[in-house]
């Protein structure tokens, strides 16, 4: 029994050492929706969730990079708050730090903050479709590391599609025309 207590224990310990730092992005409406469709004048909602699951770090930083000729790039809030004073936010069109906490030499063994929720809010201003990938210097989120040299090979975290604003059909704008015009004559008889 006691053989059987020990064997469990150790693969549960295993398992549990076994996992993993997760990070996801996803683009969302402005009532926390998933979506990749948005129309021109949209807010679009990047959110970036991350679970260190256990794991410890004293330096997070990532960057979103998306297409900054069909979106302006509205503002950036993190949760947990960053370090003060450590932590930036810089945004940009087509290119916004998700998160970025560096404890440095202020206090080196200080752990970034876990879990992490970050919102880069854009506003679509054209018509296309945007890729949403890491970018700029590199990625480090407690086990996931990529250099930029490594971001070519990057699939793509999620992409939104903006569409043109629809327009009155010339068709409607007749047919309400002769509306008009018919409730017009009808009244004079």
């Amino acid at each position: 029994m006691k053989r059987t207590l020990v064997i469990v224990a150790a693969v549960v310990g295993f398992a549990a050492a076994a996992s993993a730092a997760s990070l996801s992005v996803v683009s969302t409406n402005t009532g926390n929706v998933v979506t990749n469709l948005f129309t021109v004048g949209d807010t679009i909602v990047l959110r970036t969730t991350g679970d260190a699951q256990g794991g410890s770090d004293n330096a997070i930083h990532g960057e979103l990079t998306y297409n900054g000729a069909i979106t302006n790039t509205i503002s950036g809030s993190q949760s947990p708050p960053m370090y003060v004073n450590l932590g930036f936010q810089f945004l940009g069109d087509g290119l916004s730090v998700s998160f970025d906490q560096n404890s440095g030499s202020a206090n080196p063994s200080a752990p970034a903050v876990n879990p992490l929720v970050t919102t880069i809010t854009l506003v679509a201003t054209n018509a296309g479709v945007s890729s949403v990938r890491w970018g700029g210097e590199l990625l480090d989120f407690f086990d996931i590391y990529i250099s930029s040299g490594g971001f070519a090979a990057e699939p793509d975290l999620t992409s939104f599609t903006i569409v043109p604003a629809p327009e009155p059909t010339t068709a409607g704008l007749i047919g309400l025309g002769l509306i008009g015009l018919a409730l017009g004559g009808r009244r004079r008889s």
